[in-house]
């Protein structure tokens, strides 16, 4: 599904200006490094309509089955959680490093209606972890 289906004019200039919102808010904190004073390293990360489109391709969940359905998959899965999230990673360009592989995911999503298909950076999630683990160590 590429699109987004509305019942009403009403409807969609709510969506439209809840995502205007959203990508401002995007760009505002994106290129952000570090928090508090340089004290917490910060990256942030995207499952495109949200994790259930990405998990179960379901873009609009009910409300009342989402933590169970979750639950479930989580239970059942037969392989890391990043292993399985990698195959909705956009494929990149210039994968070289985690910082450029970040920049790009983002750049992809906001490209054309990328956002609106099974896409998510959160395996680049568990690399940022790793990378600061290793810093400490």
């Amino acid at each position: 599904m590429e699109n987004i289906k509305v019942d009403s004019t009403n409807q969609k200039r709510e969506i439209e200006k809840r995502n205007k919102q959203k990508l401002f808010n995007i760009n505002k904190v994106f290129n952000v490094k570090e928090i508090v004073s340089k004290r917490y390293k910060y990256k942030l990360f995207y499952f495109s309509r949200n994790l259930e489109h990405v998990l179960f391709n379901e873009p609009n969940p009910k409300q009342e089955t989402k933590v169970y359905n979750v639950e479930k998959f989580n239970s059942s899965l037969n392989e890391p959680l990043e292993t399985y999230l990698s195959q909705f990673l956009p494929t990149l360009e210039n994968e070289t490093d985690l910082d450029t592989q970040y920049k790009e995911s983002w750049i992809f999503i906001k490209e054309r209606n990328n956002s609106l298909k099974r896409y998510t950076n959160v395996p680049l999630l568990f690399n940022f972890i790793q990378s600061l683990i290793s810093e400490e160590t």
